[in-house]
């Protein structure tokens, strides 16, 4: 049978020691990886918020431009004061 050798107290305070800290920066990692994931996640959903506003912007600018070119067949060319409502054609050379 083996001889039994006991560690020095500094030895076993330095083993607990690096165990401790190992398992706060695994803790710490954990939570590192944690809030990554959820920053990519909102990124994400801002990302698609995003893109669905640029198309609503593209749309509300075509419809603006399907508006103009109506209201330009139906009263020609001119300008409209939006407070008065009142349109004036422009002069024509």
């Amino acid at each position: 049978m083996s001889k039994e050798i006991k560690f020095t107290e500094e030895e076993i305070t330095e083993i607990n020691s690096l165990r401790e800290n190992n398992q706060t920066k695994i803790l710490e990692f954990g939570q590192v990886r944690m809030e990554t994931l959820m920053t990519r996640k909102r990124l994400t959903q801002l990302d698609e918020l995003e893109a669905k506003l640029e198309d609503d912007v593209n749309a509300l600018q075509k419809k603006e431009m399907d508006l103009v070119d109506s209201l330009t067949k139906k009263y020609g060319v001119g300008s409209l004061d939006l407070e008065s409502g009142v349109f004036r054609p422009a002069e024509q050379n």
